[in-house]
């Protein structure tokens, strides 16, 4: 009955019916079969274990079948990805040759992943590494030994100014074979960085000394004691004003004392010499003194016809000066006695008296004063600067530093301030040359 309406109502577009087409049976291949939907297969749907080894064709899984982010590391069991199943063009990707630059970045690299045993020798060379990279933060202590630096590998340019301290440097760490010639000058070396202790003994030799590289500024209280073999000029003791207790000096060919000007002394001018007739003695003679810087000539003469004229060697002429000469006459013969006809610095004539006519031979000796010398004070003003018996050394040396500023103001001219302040600054003493200079006012 229904049917029959059915027909009726759809009687314009009644068709005859027709069997579903037949469908040819396949696999899943990748090639027969169409690709599946995204999404459409899950783990879910997957047994564990369905999908092995054994039922995946080489190259059935490809890099356009995985979806992006499709294989995570939780997704790859452990030892699951090994080298004989990792290819590229046919060989093992297994060399670094393999890896693209910039590949592997820090990031991608696990804290402590990478250990000494896991780097090559010589793989991490100083063109891979950049400017700063490695700070003092990443250098263990005593890591970078001198066996660990090759020769001349740190230059001057890579070591910042101050880098290195005294107290980097171990003690005997730097030797002289490590020291450049000239490479220390004293613009390099601070006040007192070098001081006594550190001055190994016989280190400074004269040879290693500048002449005048050692001034009276350098050099506090110097005594005779400090000074062994050599030679030593007045203008370097003490300005010019040298104390000693007692100076023995070495005879040096003829000569072995030079003074350039007088002697002062309380004492006598002796020579003295071992005895020559008494074993363990001395033989002392001493000079003749005068009020007067006296010249002697003396000699042998013979009167030729009861005269003769003597003439004086050129040595004695040159220095003698001709007022106020004396002449002493000795007859060494029978005769009718002397007398001086005529006496200079140049001759003497002697005649015999009552007109005799002998032959007689006489000794003679002349007695002048030195050019020059003629009006020598024997007598002058001042106190004598000689350390009298009584007297400490400390103070004879301020009484003699007074002695020689009165000198230089009694002499006069137009600088005797300057002459003044520059004999303080150089006179040096044991207790110090400002506490003696300060002691001695200032002459105007």
């Amino acid at each position: 009955m229904l049917t029959k309406d059915i027909k009726k109502i759809v009687t314009n577009r009644e068709v005859e019916d027709q069997p579903f087409p037949e469908v040819v049976p396949h696999t899943h291949n990748g090639v027969d079969s169409p690709a599946l939907g995204a999404n459409t297969v899950d783990s879910v749907n997957i047994k564990p274990g369905a999908v092995g080894d054994n039922e995946l064709d080489d190259f059935s899984v490809t890099e356009q079948k995985l979806a992006e982010a499709a294989v995570a590391t939780q997704k790859i069991q452990d030892d699951a990805i090994t080298a004989a199943k990792v290819y590229k063009a046919g060989s093992v990707i297994t060399v670094s040759a393999q890896i693209a630059e910039a590949i592997i970045l820090t990031a991608h690299i696990g804290t402590a992943q990478i250990t000494n045993a896991k780097i090559a020798n010589a793989s991490i060379s100083t063109a891979k590494i950049q400017t700063a990279a490695i700070t003092n933060a990443e250098i263990a202590d005593a890591a970078i030994t001198n066996a660990k630096i090759g020769a001349l590998e740190v230059g001057n340019s890579r070591i910042a100014n101050a880098a290195i301290s005294t107290a980097k440097i171990q003690d005997a760490a730097v030797t002289n074979a490590e020291i450049a010639d000239a490479s220390i000058t004293n613009a390099k070396i601070g006040a007192l960085e070098v001081g006594n202790s550190r001055i190994a003994n016989a280190a400074i030799s004269t040879a290693k000394i500048q002449d005048l590289a050692v001034t009276d500024a350098e050099i506090n209280d110097l005594n005779a004691g400090k000074i062994t073999a050599g030679s030593m000029s007045a203008e370097r003791i003490y300005g010019g004003t040298g104390y000693f207790t007692r100076i023995n000096i070495l005879m040096s060919g003829l000569e072995a004392l030079n003074v350039a000007g007088n002697i002062n002394k309380s004492g006598t001018s002796n020579f003295s010499i071992p005895h020559p007739l008494k074993k363990g003695h001395r033989l002392v003679y001493t000079g003749i003194e005068a009020a007067e810087v006296l010249l002697v000539h003396r000699g042998t003469a013979t009167l030729s016809n009861g005269q003769t004229r003597i003439d004086f060697p050129d040595h004695f002429i040159a220095v003698s000066d001709p007022r106020n000469i004396t002449a002493y006459l000795t007859p060494k013969q029978n005769c009718n006695g002397l007398f001086i006809v005529e006496v200079t610095n140049d001759h003497l004539v002697v005649q015999e008296l009552q007109g005799g006519i002998s032959s007689a031979q006489f000794d003679y000796m002349v007695v002048t004063v030195r050019d020059k010398f003629f009006d020598f004070d024997f007598e002058p003003e001042g106190d004598i600067a000689i350390k009298r018996d009584d007297e400490d050394e400390e103070t004879f040396k301020q009484r003699y530093l007074e002695h020689r500023i009165n000198e230089i103001t009694k002499k006069g001219g137009p600088k005797v301030q300057e002459q003044i302040d520059q004999l303080r600054s150089e006179f040096i003493t044991t207790v110090g040359r400002k506490e003696i200079a300060g002691n001695v006012k200032k002459t105007n």
